[in-house]
Order: C-alpha cells, then structure tokens, then sequence
C-alpha cells in the first residue's frame, strides 16, 4: 500500500508540475505572439510595455469633473443604451394594449415587450505621451482620460487604453495599460512621458489591436501637436509634410477597415486648421482648450462622435 501511495502521489506530483509548466508556456507566447502581431502594423523598432495596475499614480477628479463624466455618460446612454420598446413574441413583459390589439385582429402581432441594448463599438483612447506632454498638459490628458472611462463604461462599449512615445530614433514605445475602474491615471515607474511624436505609428498600433474585432471600432486620438520623427541612422528628423501625409495615410487606410480615428487635439502648439482637416478629415478632430475640457470634450463628443454614431 504504501509503495502504490508512493507512485500515486509522484503522478500527481508530475502531472501538476506539467500543468503549471503548460500554463507558463502559453503566457510567454501569447505575450510574445502579442507582440510580434503588432510589430507587423508599422516599420520601426517597437517595444511593448505592459503597465501594471497596482503600479499607477492616482488621479483626483473634481465635482466638476465628475458631473461632466456623469453628463457624458447620460449622453452616450440616450445614443447607444437600452431601448425599450422593441416587441418579441416571448418573454419580456407583456404588453396589455399590443395583446389585447393581437387578439381582436387575430393577427400575429407580439406582445411581449424586452428591453434590447444598442448596437455596441470597440475603442481605443490613444494617448501621445512625449516630452511636450510632460508636465501640466498631461495632469489634464489624465483628466480627460479618466472622464472618457467612467463616460464609457457600458457592457457594449469595449475599452482599452494605449500610451505611445517615440525615444529613439526608428523606434516607438507602446504603453499597453490595464483595464481601470477607479481612479488610476497614466503615470508609473514604467510609464513616463518623454520623447517625440510618432503620431502615424500611434494610429497604425491602435488600429492593429483591434483588428480581429467584429464590432465597429474607433479610435480617440489624444495629443498636443504636429508628427516629429527620426529614422533610425539619418542626422535629422523627417520633414514634418512628409509626417503629416503618414499620418493621413494611416488615418485613410484604417477607414478603408471600418475603424475610425477621432482627434483630441489639447495645447497651445497645436496643427492649424488646414493641416487637421488633412491628417484626420473634416468633423473627425476637435481642439481642446485645457482650462475647458469638460465643454469642449462635450462638444465633441455629442455634437461629432455620437453624431456619427446615430447615422452610421
């Protein structure tokens, strides 16, 4: 007995080993085949940090912050949100005047009344985390980011949020964040924000990791300022038209796709009209003023985006 215990507990042993062994070896490649996939969406060295939650600096909204999520919210709900008088021949509850209507014609009329939910979208908040955006400009980006989730915080409404920074020449820097429900911004030791603008890479990214998704897919851009750039061995930065057309293309071709890019252009040194118009189309950007996020995000977001929604 106590030799056929000894094999029996070895087995166990081994087998529990192989299991935990397995489990390992499926998360380094879904990281690495993760990686490699998004790598594919651009030409230039990409590294891929992933953000831990526990690791992020809080971020404090005001009341006037709060109410301006909870208004945003109410907004995005009276667009997308639940529907209540869709009528089906089960379940639900009944209605008395439909039934009542179906009996006396004795047509095949439903009465039974559900609630249904809007046809839902995946987004991605898309945020330029280079060196003009340290400081105070970036206290307002965690602001708005932070107001954009709690707005957005549907069951039909799957959120990721994606930080991007270029800090050497021919590569960018993805800062792939957690799911947050609380009040977590953007900063970490591991996520910081320095060096320049890859704006067409951050587009060519965001786009890529939502791909795969059925669901209608959009993308909230948000940054500070034109496209700066370096390829790797060249002694200067690329020629700012030649990053604007990049930018346009990536725009274009994710069009082509189903998946939309909207601009959420905050600051001072931001593009001129003419040049927003070029990179992201008419309708498809908006300028932020810092001290007016909560009236300008609005405008934007119910006066364009959700426009664009209703009559997609």
């Amino acid at each position: 007995a106590g030799v056929e215990d000894f094999f029996s507990r070895s087995m166990s042993a081994g087998t529990g080993q192989a299991t935990e062994i397995k489990k390992k070896m499926s998360k380094a490649q879904n990281k690495s085949s993760e990686g490699d996939y998004l790598r594919k969406a651009l030409k230039a060295d990409l590294t891929v940090v992933k953000v831990k939650r526990d690791r992020l600096r809080a971020t404090s909204l005001s009341p006037e912050d709060q109410d301006a999520a909870d208004k945003w919210r109410k907004q995005v709900l009276r667009v997308m949100g639940v529907l209540k008088n869709r009528l089906e021949r089960h379940g639900g509850a009944l209605s008395v005047p439909d039934y009542i209507r179906s009996k006396i014609t004795g047509a095949p009329h439903p009465y039974y009344r559900v609630e249904t939910s809007g046809r839902g979208f995946e987004l991605v908040i898309s945020v330029d985390m280079s060196s003009s955006m340290s400081g105070g400009n970036f206290k307002e980006v965690e602001r708005l980011v932070l107001i954009l989730r709690k707005a957005l915080d549907f069951p039909f409404v799957k959120m990721k949020v994606q930080g991007w920074t270029c800090k050497v020449e021919g590569g960018v820097t993805l800062y792939d964040y957690p799911t947050c429900r609380g009040n977590e911004g953007l900063v970490s030791p591991e996520s910081q924000a320095g060096g320049v603008t890859p704006l067409s890479h951050a587009i060519q990214l965001a786009g890529r990791s939502m791909m795969n998704s059925r669901n209608e897919r959009n993308i909230f851009l948000i940054s500070d300022g034109y496209p700066v750039y370096k390829l790797k061995g060249r002694r200067q930065y690329m020629k700012t038209e030649a990053l604007r057309e990049w930018t346009r293309d990536a725009v274009m071709s994710l069009r082509k796709q189903r998946s939309n890019v909207w601009c959420w252009m905050l600051g001072h040194s931001v593009p001129d009209d003419a040049d927003m118009d070029f990179m992201f189309g008419p309708r498809r950007w908006k300028k932020i003023n810092v001290n007016e996020i909560s009236k300008d995000g609005f405008d934007f977001l119910s006066q364009q985006f959700l426009t664009y929604l209703k009559t997609r």
